[in-house]
């Protein structure tokens, strides 16, 4: 069994920023940083605090400020110069909003960033607004940093293309947030740094042939998930990420968010009622053989983040024992040759 460290959440956070500081970016963004990475490990995502081990790798150049490309009422195109996802995304986010609460609707696009993280994060914000939110963020492949293999495919062309969609409602918010890849790159450096096994059906080696090594597959592909379904749902996500005005072959991540005020169409505490209402009907369905119940979407990561909250997290003492060299100003060394975070090599 892998030793773990258990932590209280404000130690971890204090850890987190600890780390990220050590990175050189701009005054603030190691505790919005810290803040998104520690939440996606109190709901229960194994890659969040470990992720800081892949941004030292390649910090991105962390200082730059965003630039707003082109505007009108209902749109924005931002250049992301050079920084880190994590704050373009939230940025771009926050832009979108306060545009659809004047029209009604708006669409936000970033280019030149890094990995952005957990979509699900950024859209908490756009239900907190009493607003729905449909979020994308993609990796446009140069050679060397595409993570997935479509359907039918043996090698890596596409990237992982996350998704999220999230509605509000007179309760806790409904959100769904999914890789169109079997596993992402985060919880494939994961298993790496960890030295675990890939389950059966997610990896390929460099040959196309099925491995359960993931250092194997970092340098082959993962599977899309969902065969031929999810393979061209990731498609047509990279397509939609082009709307970012990246090349397709630019080795560049692309953020798009769709924000849409309810008021626009309606009652907007109909809307809510009714979200909630259908939600009711979902989770009181009979669950089917082996299930206690039946859930919605975010329902698990909003228990497991209470209970995180709680209970404290569990760290592996290697990525702990890591992170705590780094936040005194040791750079970790490399799990794998190539490995990076800033959208120059395969890190999504």
């Amino acid at each position: 069994m892998t030793a773990t460290v258990h932590l209280g959440v404000a130690d971890a956070y204090q850890l987190a920023v600890a780390a990220l500081a050590q990175l050189d970016m701009a005054a603030g963004d190691a505790e919005r940083i810290a803040r998104h990475l520690l939440d996606s490990q109190l709901r229960g995502d194994a890659t969040g605090l470990a992720r800081i081990l892949l941004l030292a790798q390649n910090p991105a150049a962390g200082g730059g400020a965003a630039e707003l490309i082109t505007e009108s009422p209902t749109t924005a195109l931002i250049d992301g110069n050079g920084n880190y996802g994590f704050v373009a995304a939230e940025d771009a986010t926050a832009l979108a909003i306060a545009k659809a609460r004047t029209a009604g609707v708006a669409v936000v696009g970033v280019n030149n960033h890094s990995f952005t993280g957990s979509l699900s994060y950024y859209l908490r914000a756009v239900t907190e607004a009493n607003m729905v939110g449909i979020a994308l963020s993609t990796l446009h492949a140069a050679e060397g940093n595409a993570r997935v293999a479509p359907h039918g495919g043996a090698s890596a062309v596409l990237s992982t293309n996350p998704l999220a969609i999230a509605v509000p409602t007179d309760d806790d918010p409904i959100i769904w947030d999914a890789s169109t890849a079997t596993m992402n790159g985060g919880r494939l450096m994961y298993h790496i740094e960890a030295g675990r096994d890939l389950d059966d059906g997610i990896g390929l080696d460099r040959d196309g042939n099925p491995t359960r090594d993931p250092k194997a597959a970092w340098t082959g592909a993962v599977r899309a998930w969902g065969g031929h379904r999810g393979s061209g749902l990731a498609v047509m996500l990279q397509l939609l990420g082009l709307l970012a005005d990246v090349d397709v072959h630019s080795g560049e991540f692309a953020y798009l968010v769709i924000v849409i005020d309810p008021a626009a169409f309606g009652d907007p505490d109909r809307f809510r009622r009714r979200a909630s209402r259908f939600a009711e009907v979902v989770r009181s369905s009979p669950p089917a053989a082996g299930f206690d119940r039946v859930r919605m979407p975010y329902d698990g990561s909003r228990e497991r983040l209470a209970a995180s909250e709680r209970d404290g997290v569990d760290l592996p003492r290697d990525i702990f024992d890591r992170l705590t060299a780094l936040s005194r100003g040791q750079r970790p060394e490399p799990a794998i040759a190539g490995a990076r975070a800033d959208g120059k090599g395969p890190g999504a």
